[in-house]
């Protein structure tokens, strides 16, 4: 791929809508949401640094949730599938929530939220793809506290993240 410079008519205007492009591992494009350089992602705004534990395997949906979720007060920890998540969950008692997806590998996400819960009654999300009305009561009657359907909103994301972290007066700019 060769660089080249942008003659002055093609520079981006300070009021321009820059796409954002990522890989997958596959190669694929992705396209995330257009921002407004004027006004990026809002970011999480909390006195103190807020531990939120992603349990995702695809590593696209990772990247997403970080950047949907960036913040210089939000430490996120990832786990790659159900064991690595409930791994985490062990090593770091102040964990303040927990998006987890349904279908990992080794463990899925049913069983990872059962030891969860048995350790500590922590709020967690479900991320999945299959939001059919079966599913979604299977993962209510499971214990999940919420689930969110994919692809995911991030205005739902961060306005379920705010109702289970507001009790400490955390506030979420959305």
């Amino acid at each position: 791929m060769e660089a080249r410079k942008f003659s002055e008519e093609e520079q981006p205007k300070k009021e321009s809508v820059i796409p954002v492009f990522k890989y997958s591992v596959d190669n694929k494009k992705v396209n995330f949401p257009e921002h407004n350089m004027e006004n990026p992602v809002p970011n999480i705004n909390d006195t103190n640094i807020k531990k939120i534990l992603v349990a995702e395997d695809e590593e696209i949906n990772y990247y997403f949730l970080k950047e949907a979720l960036r913040s210089e007060n939000v430490t996120i920890y990832w786990g790659k599938n159900g064991q690595e998540a409930l791994d985490i969950f062990i090593r770091n008692p102040d964990i303040n929530i927990v998006l987890m997806d349904i279908k990992m590998p080794v463990m899925d996400g049913y069983e990872a939220l059962r030891h969860i819960k048995a350790i500590r009654d922590v709020p967690v999300i479900a991320q999945t793809a299959y939001a059919m009305a079966e599913e979604i009561n299977r993962m209510m009657n499971a214990g999940f506290d919420e689930y969110l359907s994919k692809p995911i909103n991030i205005k739902l994301l961060r306005s379920l993240i705010e109702k289970y972290i507001n009790k400490e007066n955390c506030i979420i700019n959305a």
